[in-house]
Parts: C-alpha cells; sequence; structure tokens
C-alpha cells in the first residue's frame, strides 16, 4: 500500500483492513459534506454553541477545517488540493444559493472564513507529512 494510493493516516491492522478503513473514512468524508450542506442552506437554521461578534465566521472556519482534513483522511493525496479547491468553489456556490433566500444571505467574508479552514486543514497535513517522515 503506497503513500499515494491510500489514507496516510489509517494503517491496516488485524481489526482493521485497508478496504474497511477507506470505507470508513469516505463515509465519514459524506457525513460531513451532508452536514454542511444541511447547515448552509435549511433556512433560519442558527447553531448557538457560540454567540459573540464573529462566532459566525469562526463556525464557518471549523467546518471547512473539518471537511479538509476528513479529505485528507480519506482520499488519495494526489487529489488533495485539487478537492481542497473544489470544496472552496462549492462554498462560493453555498453562499451564492444562500443569497436566493429570504431567510439568509450571501457573505464574502463567510466564503473567506471557509477558505481560511482549508487552509489551515492543508497546514495541517504540511505539518504532518513533514513530522511523519522525519
Amino acid at each position: 500500500m503506497s503513500m499515494n494510493d491510500t489514507s496516510v493516516i489509517l494503517r491496516p491492522s488485524r481489526w482493521l483492513s485497508p478496504r474497511m478503513a477507506s470505507i470508513i473514512t469516505k463515509l465519514a468524508l459524506l457525513c460531513v459534506l451532508v452536514g454542511i450542506f444541511y447547515l448552509s442552506l435549511t433556512p433560519n437554521y442558527s447553531a448557538t454553541v457560540m454567540s459573540f461578534e464573529g462566532a459566525d465566521k469562526i463556525k464557518h472556519a471549523f467546518a471547512y477545517c473539518v471537511l479538509g482534513l476528513t479529505t485528507f483522511v480519506a482520499l488519495p493525496q494526489r487529489y488533495f488540493v485539487m478537492t481542497l479547491t473544489g470544496f472552496w468553489v462549492m462554498s462560493g456556490g453555498i453562499e451564492l444559493l444562500q443569497g436566493t433566500q429570504v431567510e439568509r444571505h450571501a457573505s464574502f467574508y463567510d466564503w473567506l472564513a471557509n477558505l481560511t479552514g482549508l487552509g489551515l486543514a492543508y497546514g495541517v497535513s504540511l505539518v504532518y507529512k513533514k513530522h511523519r517522515t522525519a
């Protein structure tokens, strides 16, 4: 199993076969994506985990960081940067869709917060790969 073909995090073991690890990580990625779409496009949805000025941007960055890290674990590394770029474009599309809803609005700053989260995930992946090879 080469690093380019499978997850860099989960290693096969007696308890977790490579196929099962692949299925689990891809299901996790799908769950994160569905969650982001649901929370982003549900009218009048407001998570009140944090409520202070700028909390919404932190929530956006956190959600997209989780998406990026899940992508790092679930997909072959040769697709990682391309997939992160696609998710950022997708998040812009979600923002535009929010602009068509009466109860929601599109926000350029939310889109930038999404980029921040994806960038953070990318940074974590670089640190992980550097320390893994050291």
